[in-house]
């Protein structure tokens, strides 16, 4: 591993196959400059978590619009095989629940998402990409959102996950191994 920092102050470690990127925290800079004049609006604070709550409501719809969604690319899948097109649906679709997830209440269903768009990233379009591993990850986030589990502490759920992590952790291994 080398360490470097650019002239912008960010420092990066950079490895035989990936580089991990550490920007400055520039925000307590800029809230010490601002000092005593720097004041919280406390009622923004208070309208934002209100209107943040009359749109919880929706949260769930629109998880089951997300997991719709994510079915569907699933099916494409299913029928035409796993190519570049395919793949990248069924990742943008995961990533989408990965990243909304939790807002909307689910963050077991985000962690099997992330899961999803490790193993899509991480064996990309490669022939012989297991596909009841895909079936698995949509069917436990359909199921998830179904039951409504909301608890990220949820034992079965957390099982799941765990159990699903360890098969990617096995495909991805076992495709890098039979990477030329």
């Amino acid at each position: 591993m080398i360490t470097r920092e650019a002239a912008d102050g960010v420092l990066s470690e950079v490895y035989e196959d990936h580089e991990i990127l550490h920007p400055p925290h520039r925000l307590a800079k800029a809230l010490a400059t601002a000092g005593a004049s720097a004041r919280l609006d406390l009622g923004a604070i208070a309208r934002a978590e209100k209107a943040l709550a009359a749109l919880a409501v929706e949260f769930s719809a629109w998880m089951h619009n997300e997991v719709k969604v994510l079915d569907a690319a699933r099916e494409i899948v299913r029928q035409r095989g796993v190519d570049e097109e395919t793949r990248a649906a069924l990742f943008r679709a995961a990533h989408d629940i990965k990243g909304e997830a939790a807002t909307f209440g689910y963050p077991i269903a985000g962690r099997v998402a992330g899961s999803l768009c490790r193993l899509l990233d991480e064996i990309g379009d490669r022939p012989g990409v297991p596909l009841i591993l895909i079936d698995r990850h949509v069917d436990a986030i359909r199921a998830i959102v179904r039951q409504d589990v909301r608890s990220d502490g949820d034992a079965m759920a957390l099982s799941l996950t765990a159990r699903l992590d360890e098969l990617v952790t096995a495909s991805v291994l076992e495709a890098r191994a039979g990477s030329p």
